[in-house]
């Protein structure tokens, strides 16, 4: 039927090509009901195999051919032939070639589905270029290892730096105008009528003539790096080929090089720090370590290994560093004042090599303005009263930096030398986690003196001064570093259990978008305005409720529905919206209990009055021996892991009972016998145990001892000798027939074996022969008799107490 409309359409097309040009199919415009009422007589439509009718232009079905397997991956898109798609060209038109005859179209033909395969892209999984979790364990594990070894370090060169042969070498080279001026200084600081400027002054100018004497007098070795911060590329590089042997300094070459004055860089600054010492100047020895930075997770480049194929012919070329132009002190200033930010003179470019920067320095004690001036008298030259921003920072790697005193002091002073100490600097330290101020606080403890635990003076203007710097440094420059900010927050940055309580705005800062132009603005906020909040659930564990009428501070959806909860959210209040659980009291002498059968004793508080909790685990033993009133405590709850690590098991952790006071005294006597039985019990079965394994030992010997008695010794002969001798290796081995004839009572013994008959009748004894067991007699070598009855004197010597007979060989 299909075909025949075709043909017909196509006739009746042809029958008017008599114009001389080709004819335009138009696609006017139709109304709505004209297609409703054609859309039944013209449509063709061709379903998917999964359909059972192919409807035609008459209205007739006919039945499609079978349907064929599709490949995966291919989509069966159904073709309307409605002119739907041609009412939105209007007035376009477009030419077709009517002049060729028709095409002869087969009902087979069009009873065939039509397949459209869409190849889909495959989503490309994006490539992650940070390390594995072993990794990252290891480069955190290794950084705080380097810590320790450079703290120590710290402490055995400020050590030398203060013994008396380096200082009473020192001071016996210093020139004697040097001495002098020295002698001067001293005594003008005891003076009351000099000011505290010309004070400061003084010293000022006295440190620039010892720096000058100092750096004039001392070699400087090259060939001697130093220390300096590695990258994961050359610790990577270290377990393929071996380190780069540096100096080993010993205390005998310290003073050796201190006699020289030849040296690297880091053994300048300490011989400088001896000399102040030796001149009786209050000094501090500064040093920055230069640990791998544990917070960079890049992969490393991939290396091919020697012993494996490679897969590539040819390596990659790689792409040159891009090296910035470095800009010149005009530039500067115009990019400064357009930013409207500081400008430093003391740029410097970011090729610039490890050698320029300092890893120790020297800081000395003004007394008369109350703080340190900072000192390097070999890399820079420079002694600086450390403002705003410190010289020995850029581009030093001031992570850690620590100061060693001449009592053994050690103090951690990164916050002097760090401009942006709370917003880029705590986040690659260990410190930036409790545990990790844990760990660090106790490295620096250990390293102290004893006489230096405790603050003194000083300790405490510097503490001032690192207060006021935390409060000049102001807020960060961008979105990122306000996350987990000291002092400053932002409202999208907060936990799940915090809310900002009261909610004042200290600051705001504009947010950029990815164009780089100003977005809005974001309220900042203080810190200390940041609340925990928690559920009812929470807060009981830690022995406290809720107040009558308060009201949540934050609700939010609850994770995972359980079965007896039937509310969708959880609402979550604060510590000051909270009080301390009061325990119900006692009533006839029952301690009371929770649906469960159990006390409640999360907090010391949460006993009822009267009572005492016994932690023992023989507590409920005892208790039930006494026939006394008791309930077991509840004192948490274990999390086990689920599927995925979210705790799907909870138990409640028992430990111990809480009884009546009255009852404590004889409860504890009673849990004291009982573990003192345990342990006997214990002590038992580990003797059993003990007497078990000497069983087996001294079967095997008893054994042995009968084997050897009744076959004789046999003597090992090695390969060798075998063949070297020949037919005489056979005389060696002794033959059956060189041997006693065995009896018939000693087959009755089974080769040295007790036989099963005897025994089976009496107790089992372990494999023993009880006393009053006879053994069958084992007829003997008259040779062998003396040994024998020595063998059998020895076992009647060493009877066991419980009736069992032993038998030892020599």
């Amino acid at each position: 039927m299909l075909a025949e409309a075709l043909r017909e359409s196509s006739g009746s097309d042809t029958g008017s090509e008599g114009s001389g040009r080709p004819l335009k199919r138009r696609g006017g415009r139709r109304s709505r009901s004209d297609e409703r009422e054609s859309g039944n007589d013209k449509r063709a439509k061709i379903e998917t195999a999964n359909d059972s009718v192919i409807e035609v232009s008459d209205g007739s079905s006919v039945s499609p051919q079978p349907p064929q397997t599709e490949p995966v991956g291919t989509e069966v898109i159904s073709v309307d032939s409605e002119e739907d798609e041609y009412s939105e060209f209007d007035e376009d038109f477009e030419d077709v070639d009517l002049s060729g005859p028709a095409p002869d179209l087969n009902r087979a033909d069009l009873s065939e589905e039509i397949t459209v395969s869409v190849s889909r892209p495959t989503k490309q999984t994006r490539k992650q270029n940070l390390v594995s979790a072993d990794e990252r364990m290891f480069r955190k594990t290794l950084h705080m290892l380097y810590l320790f070894a450079m703290v120590a370090h710290g402490v055995v060169r400020n050590t030398w730096c203060s013994s008396p042969e380096v200082l009473r070498v020192l001071r016996g080279q210093v020139p004697g105008k040097l001495l002098a001026e020295v002698d001067e200084f001293h005594e003008q600081q005891q003076r009351a009528d000099v000011t505290s400027a010309a004070k400061s002054r003084r010293l000022l100018d006295l440190l620039r003539h010892l720096m000058q004497y100092w750096y004039r007098s001392w070699t400087l070795e090259a060939r001697h790096r130093g220390l300096y911060k590695k990258t994961w590329e050359e610790i990577a590089k270290l377990w393929e080929q071996p380190a780069v042997q540096g100096e080993n300094v010993t205390k005998t070459r310290f003073i050796r090089r201190m006699e020289q004055r030849r040296g690297s860089r880091d053994l300048a600054a300490q011989g400088f720090v001896a000399l102040l010492r030796a001149l009786d100047i209050n000094c501090r020895l500064v040093f920055s370590l230069q640990p791998p930075d544990f917070t960079n997770l890049a992969v490393l480049a991939s290396s091919t290994p020697s012993n494996g194929p490679s897969k590539e012919t040819s390596p990659a070329p790689k792409s040159s560093p891009r090296r910035r132009k470095t800009a010149s002190q005009h530039e500067r200033l115009l990019s400064a004042l357009r930013v409207n930010r500081p400008v430093y003179t003391n740029f410097r470019p970011e090729t610039q090599d490890d050698v320029q920067y300092p890893v120790f320095w020297c800081e000395v004690w003004d007394s008369a303005s109350k703080r340190f001036t900072s000192i390097d008298p070999i890399v820079q030259r420079y002694i600086e009263n450390v403002g705003t921003r410190s010289k020995f920072e850029w581009p030093n790697n001031t992570t850690y930096v620590l100061a060693y005193d001449r009592l053994g002091g050690v103090r951690d002073v990164t916050r002097r030398y760090s401009v942006h100490f709370n917003a880029k600097t705590r986040k690659k330290r260990i410190t930036r986690d409790p545990r990790g101020q844990d760990w660090y606080d106790k490295l620096l403890r250990g390293a102290n003196s004893r006489r230096r635990l405790a603050s003194n003076k000083i300790d405490q203007y510097e503490q001032v001064e690192f207060e006021e710097r935390s409060l000049k440094e102001g807020m960060p420059n961008s979105i990122q570093d306000f996350v987990n900010h000291p002092v400053y927050v932002l409202e999208e940055q907060l936990k799940a259990n915090e809310v900002l309580k009261p909610k004042i705005s200290c600051g705001t800062i504009r947010k950029k978008t990815k164009a780089g132009k100003a977005g809005e603005l974001v309220p900042v906020y203080r810190r200390s305005n940041v609340v925990t909040v928690r559920s009812a659930k929470a807060w009981f564990l830690r022995g406290r409720v809720l107040k009558i009428g308060e009201q949540p501070l934050k609700v939010r959806e609850q994770r995972k529905q359980r079965p007896d909860d039937d509310d969708d959210d959880v609402r979550l209040y604060g510590e000051h919206q909270t009080e301390k659980y009061v325990p119900p009291p006692i009533v006839d002498g029952k301690i009371p209990r929770n649906s469960y059968g159990n006390i409640d004793v999360y907090q010391p508080w949460m006993l009822p009055e009267g009572t005492v909790h016994i932690p023992e685990k023989q507590a409920e033993k005892a208790a039930k021996l006494l026939e006394i009133e008791y309930a077991p405590a509840a004192v948490g709850f274990d999390f086990g892991s689920g599927s995925r690590g979210r705790g799907a098991s909870v138990s409640v952790r028992i430990a111990g009972i809480v009884v009546l006071a009255e009852h404590k005294e004889a409860v504890e006597a009673v849990c004291e016998y009982l573990r003192e039985e345990e342990e006997e019990t214990a002590r038992k079965r580990r003797e059993a145990a003990a007497l078990r394994v000497w069983a087996v030992v001294l079967a095997k010997l008893r054994i042995s001892k009968r084997l050897d008695r009744e076959h004789g010794l046999v003597e090992d002969s090695g390969e060798d000798s075998g063949e070297d001798s020949g037919e005489d290796s056979d005389e060696n081995v002794p033959s059956v027939s060189q041997h006693e004839p065995v009896s018939q009572d000693d087959q009755d013994t089974a080769g040295g074996f007790v036989p099963e008959e005897p025994i089976s009748q009496e107790v089992d004894s372990g494999g023993f022969l009880p006393q009053d067991t006879v053994a069958p007699p084992v007829l003997q070598d008259p040779s062998t008799s003396d040994l024998g009855a020595e063998s059998d004197g020895d076992a009647a010597a060493y009877s066991d107490s419980e009736g069992y007979e032993f038998e030892y060989s020599d």
